[in-house]
């Protein structure tokens, strides 16, 4: 580690770093994990072991072996090889219980059902695959020095042993992929600010680490899903391609979801907006009758904050006079929680602003919803049908119809009141977010409508495939990938076996989440 630390300063070179995976032990890691963020991680845990802890620096001040443009950190996102052979499958983590329902079963429904109780029997989508890998501009021996006695492990659930690496290679080449394949394809979000690319996948995303982080996102760039290098072709397939100058998606500002429906339900409703007079919600018990505990007025009041302060549920800095709840945010969520499944990711700030008041008494008005501030494209859209408009199906079929900013809301079978809290505003069709329950699907439009069509021409031409076995079964405590039926032709068998894991390695989770969730 201190022989890191005295490593020369070298003229910086087009990388590309490879990991090479101890298949007994799968991956579980988000589509969006770079490489540079990798070796930040690694970079900081170093100093931290020697001794140098440093103070928290947005910035990254410090870091002067990887190559930045304009604060943007060189770094793309992981890929595999096109030739790569994977597997897909799922791990319940069980946490000393054998089953969900054990926990049903010695504890109870409500209380297995709320977040307390969430890692017990959550399932995490694993992937098997010998090799993932990466491109990034930079310093090769310090890349080297990290990757070889640093990173250990990859993605999530590190400390139950999944992601092991058992070797590494870093390698000159010489294209600059660390910010782009391509003139159309980004290899990681890049701001609309710094970077020009002939594509229409525009999200509000972070564009430099924390990459989690939600202040600070902006209008980038987005790269592909697919597990492999694709080329992005989204600017000139799309249907009626929107301009996207750096004024007409930045100006709106980055809003949560609660802001953006808020905002929203606002203006299209004009004089119908029912907007509950919340200090008589406090002082009259109102609120008693919904949400909150009878005889806590002392806890809870309704009033103005003095200085800026961050919302509990929406996570944003709230201006001096903004108004909301004040008190004990944690006795609020934990009196709540057998309906607001959420509350272990909620910080106590003290404070919840009015907007997210106003969702969480509205959340049944705004499930399954399509939301957006052109009065002739917002609807409710139901399950079955809508009030109006179209169906959830039509805008998996064809998503261009989505004219943004616009939030889709989908409800689950638990937990509605997700909805409103962990979605993003979508500022274009091509790239977008679906609130699915209390997941947020970043959906790749491009990549969407091929699946639609894929997912059609091989049920139709396989006689044993299913969209099931393409898109796997999303159940929190039984999702699976089904078993091909035994018992006919092994030849035919491995072609259905190796049609499924290409589309697997096509469509991530996402994609298949959202597909296998509607009928088509």
């Amino acid at each position: 580690m201190s022989d890191y630390m005295n490593i020369d300063k070298e003229e910086f070179v087009n990388l590309k770093v490879s990991f090479y995976m101890d298949t007994d032990h799968p991956l579980i890691i988000n589509r969006f994990t770079t490489i540079d963020s990798i070796l930040l991680s690694a970079y900081y845990g170093v100093l931290n072991k020697i001794g140098k802890r440093l103070p928290y620096d947005p910035e990254h001040k410090t870091v002067d072996f990887i190559h930045r443009k304009e604060g943007v950190f060189s770094g793309s996102i992981w890929y595999i090889e096109r030739s790569e052979r994977i597997y897909h499958d799922f791990s319940v983590l069980s946490g000393g219980m054998d089953t969900a329902e054990n926990i049903r079963k010695n504890i109870g429904e409500k209380v297995a059902s709320s977040s307390k109780f969430k890692p017990f029997y959550d399932a995490d989508e694993t992937m098997i695959a010998e090799k993932v890998y990466f491109y990034i501009r930079g310093s090769k021996k310090h890349m080297e020095a990290l990757v070889h006695n640093e990173v250990m492990y990859l993605g999530k659930k590190r400390r139950l042993g999944y992601g092991k690496v058992v070797g590494a290679e870093v390698e000159e080449i010489t294209e600059d992929k660390g910010f782009q394949l391509d003139k159309s394809t980004a290899s990681k979000p890049l701001p609309l600010r710094v970077f020009s690319l002939q594509s229409k996948k525009i999200a509000l995303f972070r564009p430099a680490p924390p990459y989690w982080e939600t202040e600070g996102r902006e209008a980038c760039f987005m790269p592909t899903t697919a597990l492999y290098e694709i080329k992005d072709t989204s600017a000139s397939t799309a249907k009626g391609r929107p301009k996207h100058t750096v004024a007409n998606k930045t100006k709106m500002g980055c809003q949560t979801n609660v802001h953006f429906i808020y905002n929203t339900m606002r203006s299209v409703l004009g004089k119908k907006f029912d907007e509950p007079e919340w200090e008589k919600y406090f002082t009259e018990g109102k609120l008693g009758k919904t949400l909150f505990p009878r005889n806590h007025g002392d806890i809870y009041r309704y009033g103005k904050i003095e200085k800026p302060t961050k919302c509990s549920i929406t996570g944003v800095v709230c201006p001096e006079g903004s108004e909301g709840m004040l008190g004990d945010i944690d006795v609020f969520i934990y009196k709540w929680r057998t309906s607001f499944g959420d509350f272990n990711y909620v910080k106590n700030t003290g404070f919840v602003c009015k907007e997210a008041l106003w969702c969480i008494l509205k959340f049944a008005e705004i499930g399954f919803s399509f939301v957006s501030p052109h009065n002739d494209d917002w609807k409710y859209v139901r399950g079955e049908g809508s009030k109006k408009g179209f169906l959830i199906n039509d805008i998996v079929v064809d998503h261009t119809m989505l004219k943004p900013p616009f939030s889709l809301n989908i409800k689950d079978s638990k937990n509605p009141q997700h909805l409103s809290f962990k979605g993003q505003v979508s500022i274009s069709n091509g790239f977008f977010f679906v609130q699915f329950g209390n997941s947020t699907l970043q959906i790749d439009g491009q990549l969407l409508a091929e699946a639609v069509a894929d997912v059609k021409r091989i049920v139709e031409e396989r006689k044993y495939i299913t969209k099931s076995h393409l898109c796997g079964m999303f159940k929190t405590d039984k999702a699976t990938h089904p078993f091909l039926r035994s018992g006919y032709d092994e030849k035919e068998k491995k072609k259905d076996e190796i049609i499924i894991m290409e589309f697997h390695k096509k469509y991530n989770s996402d994609i298949r989440y959202l597909l296998i969730s509607v009928a088509f």
